[in-house]
């Protein structure tokens, strides 16, 4: 049986510990919000999209998939597409999801393609990696 990994880097010394998120120059998410994260990591529900724009999203997503799966592309295949298709580059660029993250990341700009920059809030020792595992991403 294989030994399972659990650290990819165990040379590099890192703290992989959930630190509280402390942000007083928040853009979007309130002070309770913030604080319901760091208890119990996660905030929900967060509403960012219209009910009509949510549907937009929705069906445009359910088309490409449904498209992919068809030419026998497999759903997974729409990776890398915001690319090249503006809706889906309009959606991770838009400042009400960009604004979420930041207030627990810090601040967020996309710089191009494949590069969001994150001057983060992080401790030296805590890698960005953890606060957005802890988020979603």
């Amino acid at each position: 049986m294989q030994k399972e990994i659990s650290d990819a880097h165990p040379g590099l010394l890192r703290d992989l510990n959930f630190n509280p998120v402390v942000n007083k120059n928040r853009k979007a998410l309130n002070r309770k919000q913030i604080q319901c994260y760091n208890n119990k990591g996660y905030i929900f529900p967060i509403e960012v999209f219209s009910e009509t724009e949510f549907s937009i999203h929705r069906k445009y997503f359910n088309w490409i998939i449904e498209t992919e799966i068809q030419n026998e592309r497999g759903g997974y295949s729409i990776n890398g597409w915001h690319c090249h298709d503006p809706h889906i580059y309009d959606l991770i660029v838009d400042n009400r999801i960009l604004d979420y993250v930041g207030d627990l990341l810090g601040e967020i700009s996309y710089v191009g393609e494949h590069t969001i920059s994150v001057s983060c809030q992080a401790t030296p020792n805590e890698s960005v990696s953890t606060k957005m595992r802890h988020i979603g991403l």
